[in-house]
């Protein structure tokens, strides 16, 4: 006849490991003893946990974003009127096509690079829009600022879209178009951009 569980005996066991988990977490989170440098990566654990946090936030709150009508990630023209905000706000973290991202840019987790449609195809057009608008918490991915219009942001998050499939001579060609037909020192809203671009054609 075989033994029967101790069921209280393993309740006890389990308790108490719980117990020495919190203690040696404390004691890791009290004394400093996590290295948050960027330049450490986590665990593979934490690494995967936050990640998976993270995906599951962006797509549960992206479920309430609607493309208006009329909106088409595809659209070339949409996208171009994003050049200026991304070649300058986006590119030295995420790269573009034919340019790496800025040497100096040193970000954990890493910024993931935009030109890669692995990248890309991971988020849905609703996703793309609510990062851009929102960023991510503690990874160097900022809010698009205030006076921005959800038109801008849908501009930005066709760019991305289209990146990928973006040769390196037609990006290099929108920026200087964009550049030329500048007057101002930032890069202001998509809006704005979308102006100079019409006047340049």
């Amino acid at each position: 006849m075989k033994d029967k569980i101790n069921w209280k005996s393993v309740i006890i066991v389990i308790a108490g490991l719980g117990a020495l988990t919190l203690v040696a977490g404390f004691l890791v989170i009290s004394n400093g003893w996590y290295n948050v440098g960027a330049t450490s990566p986590h665990s593979l654990l934490v690494e995967k946990t936050l990640r998976y946090i993270m995906e599951q936030s962006v797509r549960n709150h992206a479920s309430e974003v609607r493309i208006p009508p009329g909106i088409n990630l595809q659209d070339p023209v949409l996208a171009e009127n994003a050049i200026g905000h991304y070649s300058i706000a986006c590119a030295p973290c995420h790269a573009a096509p034919g340019e790496q991202k800025a040497s100096w840019m040193v970000l954990y987790p890493p910024p993931p690079p935009l030109t890669d449609s692995e990248v890309v195809e991971n988020w849905s057009d609703e996703e793309l829009f609510w990062i851009i608008k929102n960023g991510i918490k503690n990874t160097g991915m900022i809010a698009l600022p205030p006076g921005h219009s959800d038109d801008d942001v849908w501009a930005i998050a066709a760019f991305v879209r289209q990146l990928p499939n973006m040769t390196s001579e037609h990006y290099r060609t929108l920026v200087e178009t964009y550049q030329a037909n500048s007057t101002h020192s930032t890069h202001g809203s998509v809006s704005e951009q979308n102006k100079q671009l019409k006047h340049a054609h």
